[in-house]
């Protein structure tokens, strides 16, 4: 029983894959194993056949319905192939190569070149169904014995652990397509617990009336905004209204713009099976910005329609029944606000406020007006603030002091939520946090402690920066502890391009990191 949605393409898929791979590994049935529709959970795919053979992986590729190879199914098998090499323990030391299989090609088309750069990850062969026993004969014969193993062990490798590290885009189209947060991330990690304890606070403040703000804290690169896009996806996938906020105007554009078209791809193939009109990208786009907007748009919409009076804020008499598509209480119980520490203080909000809507005077904080929004409902819900320890506040930024005073001077009644890290971080004083203290209830998974940004190693940081300052002797020392990091360094801006150029592979994409302040790289960059 699959737990995918097949229709006839499918199913005379799966069949013409049975019948070639029936009688192309017939010579190696007591050599190995045969997975269909392998999942990787950090792409939200399915590779089409794995095939192992003395130990080798083999990641195929079918593409039974069409009649050339395409540069896009090249891409598709190189890309699995990499993500097992770097995320699947079991791959880790194994050979890996990609295979696309187009059944009627012709033969001169097809491409049985064996490349591999250090990893043992070989660039995809190209074959039909002639050629597919050639390749695989090939590949045996060409890898050294020592690469092959004669004791299989594919059921462990099956079964070995899954640990991506996903790219907040990746793991945002994995979620939405309701996969969970446990399946895309490293298992066991800060970040399954992290989400299971947040939303164990969200469901008792649901089920008991109950108003609370969480404190998410983490080192960079934790975790912390997939955590959050994790919550308000999967509220949303249960039919709960939540929102993930954020005032990064480019990462908000990118994940709505990737959701929607995600979305409009699912819904296609949805509405054939279903013979209806599939969604537009507008209407796609327009679901995707009911749980992640920008906080800026989020303040405005339910700024309107109110009036500040005695020093808060008040519904205007009447606004509402006249504007029944305006809402003067949140329709989300749950709120997330990424970044949380760069809040706005009242002096910046007020001077933003007068300067661009015409409000003087205004009297919150961005911290307490936020917090005021969700104090709205009439019954319960949720302020989910995802804080960054160890970062600078710039100029207008309120940091984490300001939430801490907000909640003590208008919101006595809600429970505050956070970790024993917090208490004792230095982020805000003992002396702050005594004024909620009959509030607080501590929780220790709502710290992350670990980086999971650098899947290879989280060295590499330490050793840019030992080289940047000349420190050439730490620099080597840091670097020897980087084998499997692949590092080359060059003066020649050209020679890095045609490097850059010769090893991206699948659809990994390169680019130039500068300094803003680096004057000789501007007319390049």
């Amino acid at each position: 029983m699959s737990q995918h949605d097949i229709n006839d393409e499918t199913s005379h898929s799966w069949v013409d894959e049975i019948i070639i791979l029936h009688e192309v590994l017939a010579p190696y049935s007591e050599r190995g194993s045969v997975y269909f529709e392998y999942n990787i959970p950090r792409m939200g795919r399915r590779v089409d056949v794995i095939v192992i053979i003395d130990g080798i992986v083999f990641v195929l590729e079918f593409k039974t319905a069409e009649q050339k190879f395409r540069r896009d199914a090249m891409i598709q098998a190189w890309d699995y192939a990499l993500d097992l090499k770097n995320f699947q323990e079991g791959s880790f030391n194994r050979v890996l190569v990609p295979i696309v299989v187009v059944p009627k090609e012709k033969d001169s088309h097809c491409n049985l070149e064996l490349r591999h750069f250090g990893d043992n990850v070989y660039n995809p062969l190209m074959v039909n169904v002639r050629l597919l026993s050639h390749a695989f004969l090939k590949v045996l014969d060409t890898i050294p014995r020592s690469l092959q193993q004669s004791v299989f062990t594919d059921n462990s490798w099956a079964k070995s652990g899954y640990e991506p590290t996903p790219t907040i885009i990746e793991a945002a189209i994995a979620l939405y397509e309701e996969n969970t947060v446990e399946e895309i991330t490293r298992h066991g990690g800060d970040i399954d617990k992290t989400s299971i304890e947040l939303t164990n606070i969200i469901e008792y403040c649901r089920q008991n009336n109950r108003k609370a703000i969480c404190f998410i804290t983490g080192v960079p690169g934790a975790g912390k905004t997939l955590i959050g896009l994790n919550t308000a996806i999967e509220q949303f996938n249960r039919g709960e209204k939540a929102v993930y906020l954020s005032g990064n105007f480019p990462l908000v554009e990118v994940l709505q713009e990737a959701l929607a078209r995600d979305y409009v791809r699912r819904d296609k193939i949805k509405a054939k099976q279903e013979k209806r009109k599939a969604c537009t990208k507008g209407e796609a786009k327009s679901k995707v910005k009911a749980f992640i907007q920008m906080i800026h748009h989020y303040r405005n919409l339910y700024l309107e329609g109110t009036k500040v009076e005695d020093g808060i804020i008040l519904p205007i008499p009447g606004y509402f029944q006249n504007h029944t598509d305006k809402a003067y209480i949140p329709t989300e119980h749950v709120a997330i606000f990424d970044e949380a520490q760069r809040a706005w203080t009242q002096d910046e909000l007020q001077r933003f406020m007068r300067e661009k809507k015409g409000i003087k005077d205004f009297p919150y904080s961005e911290p307490e007006y936020l917090i005021s929004c969700m104090d709205r409902q009439l019954d319960w819900g949720v302020v989910v603030c995802l804080v960054g320890n160890g970062q600078s506040i710039n100029k207008g930024e309120a940091g984490l002091t300001e939430w801490i005073e907000s909640v003590h001077r208008n919101y006595r009644d809600w429970d505050v939520y956070m970790s024993e890290y917090l208490l004792t971080s230095g982020d805000v004083t003992m002396e702050q946090l005594e004024i909620i203290r009959p509030q607080i209830k501590s929780r220790d998974s709502l710290h992350l402690k670990m980086s999971m940004r650098s899947f290879r190693s989280e060295k590499v940081s330490i050793f840019v920066n030992q080289l940047l300052a000349l420190q050439k002797e730490e620099a080597t020392s840091t670097l020897r502890e980087l084998v499997n990091y692949p590092i080359v360094i060059t003066r020649s801006l050209y020679t890095a391009k045609q490097w850059l150029r010769a090893h991206t592979r699948g659809s990994e994409r390169m680019g130039l990191l500068a300094s803003s302040k680096a004057e000789r790289l501007k007319a390049i960059s």
